[in-house]
């Protein structure tokens, strides 16, 4: 059980540093501060949380809230959450006045006043009270439950159950595979309300001797903060990977492994890290929010097949039309996973993903892009990514998106929107130089420069928004 595993690393190695989290960087990159707490800490703190939940009535199965910042508080409060036998729900900043008015009653931990409605746990008060010594509740779960309260890309906000905390099997792999030794670490550079982040910082705990997290995640701080400790493991997304990538030349990597996820990556971003870090260290995985299965591949089953997010792990991967019958492998269709309840035991129904693909003969898949996305124009079927990652190619364009606008005669347009390098970019030499790889009907029609695009807190591409903006 991993609360149990962990009770056993606070025996076992009480002074080593569980969690850290460099907090702020002065001139030159100098760390001013490092907020770190030991594994016998972190044990003692959390069962305080748990005492101070039992107090307040928290029932087993119920929901605390945690809205504790990234860094070592956020760990003890989750924690401590799960000592109790509840079940601990993360919100994003701009999703707290949501989440609070959805859940109202459910207890929140928090560093301050927050909502108006529901017991709020202050950290330091609990910390501040009796010093007890947690005895487990002979219920306590199997596994600790969490719920991730986000919006996505769809802009429709829901609880999302996550679970399997501890037994997230790719960091199994990983630490085989970059032979990380005693005293290593892992980086995630990904917040802890994103689906990544949760299982990968959580669930490093029981396979790395630390896990380091960002309060802030900018990249001076990334930059200095992996040349000062050094992970083995760095846990990023393609958005992260892309403004990142100036560090690759700046400092040495020769001993850090990546494992991306949480959008689609642009294959000349991958070959770029490939090319720094080697391909026997760079890892890619592909999945829900929900848990509906994991796909998973290594640099170099990647180099062999550009563009594939691998091959499942713990599911099979089916593709269907939109009649809901299976298609044939190297046939686009919606993506669904079945995964199944154990290793070896039988799958459970096919979850559709939300998005678009295909698998090839050796049941590699390769994700196209979201299924709400797609874009008719005439007859044809554009599909945005495949246009975005052509075109970003183009000197003159720093970041793209490809949206439908709807149109009286063709049903939609499609439509570049670019955050140019160079402004002198037009319609004309965008479609000049993408005529070579693709389709006529795939060229943009029409062209709309912006200075940003609008993202999620880890990138992805929130394409809703700016096709809002073409109806209005």
């Amino acid at each position: 059980m991993f609360l149990l595993e962990l009770a056993r690393r606070a025996v076992e190695t009480p002074d080593l540093v569980a969690v850290e989290a460099p907090m702020t960087f002065g001139s030159g990159g100098v760390e001013n501060s490092h907020d770190r707490l030991t594994w016998r800490a972190l044990d003692e703190m959390s069962s305080q949380v748990a005492r101070h939940l039992h107090v307040a009535g928290v029932k087993q199965g119920e929901i605390v809230v945690n809205l504790l910042p990234p860094g070592p508080r956020h760990f003890v409060g989750t924690i401590g959450a799960w000592k109790a036998a509840a079940r601990c729900a993360f919100v994003s900043n701009d999703n707290i006045a949501r989440a609070t008015s959805a859940i109202p009653t459910a207890v929140k931990i928090a560093d301050t006043r927050v909502g108006n409605s529901g017991l709020v746990l202050l950290l330091d008060d609990i910390l501040r009270g009796e010093n007890v010594t947690y005895r487990p509740r002979q219920s306590l779960p199997e596994q600790c439950e969490a719920l991730i309260f986000s919006s996505g890309t769809t802009g429709l906000p829901r609880l999302v159950p996550v679970t399997g905390i501890g037994r997230f099997r790719p960091q199994n792999f990983l630490m085989r595979r970059l032979g990380a030794g005693r005293g290593a670490r892992q980086l995630v550079a990904v917040p802890l309300t994103h689906i990544l982040g949760l299982m990968t910082a959580y669930g490093g705990l029981l396979h790395f001797d630390s896990t380091i997290v960002l309060p802030r995640i900018t990249p001076t701080i990334l930059q200095e903060t992996v040349a000062r400790l050094r992970p083995a493991l760095l846990v990023m997304v393609p958005a992260m990977m892309a403004w990142a990538a100036p560090m690759l030349s700046r400092i040495d990597m020769s001993a850090v492994g990546l494992l991306h996820a949480g959008a689609s990556c642009p294959n000349a971003l991958k070959r770029e890290w490939i090319d720094a870090l080697g391909a026997d260290k760079v890892f890619e995985m592909y999945s829900t929010s929900e848990g509906f299965g994991t796909t998973f591949v290594t640099g170099n089953e990647w180099l062999r097949r550009p563009g594939t997010v691998g091959r499942p792990i713990d599911c099979r991967v089916v593709i269907y039309d939109d009649f809901g019958k299976p298609v044939p492998p190297g046939t686009v269709g919606r993506i669904s996973l079945a995964k199944f309840r154990t290793p070896c035991s039988e799958q459970i129904e096919p979850c559709a993903t939300g998005d678009l693909g295909w698998i090839d003969d050796k049941g590699y898949l390769y994700v196209a892009g979201r299924a709400d996305d797609l874009i008719i124009t005439g007859a044809h079927k554009v599909l945005p990514d495949e246009v975005e990652d052509v075109l970003r190619e183009h000197p003159g364009i720093h970041d793209i998106a490809i949206v439908g606008r709807p149109d009286r005669m063709f049903g939609e347009l499609v439509c570049a929107v670019v955050v140019p390098a160079d402004e002198s970019i037009t319609l004309q030499e965008m479609r000049r130089f993408g005529q070579s790889r693709l389709a006529p009907f795939a060229l943009p029609t029409r062209l709309r420069l912006v200075s940003a695009l609008p993202r999620t807190e880890t990138g992805k591409l929130v394409r809703r928004l700016l096709r809002d903006q073409h109806e209005d």
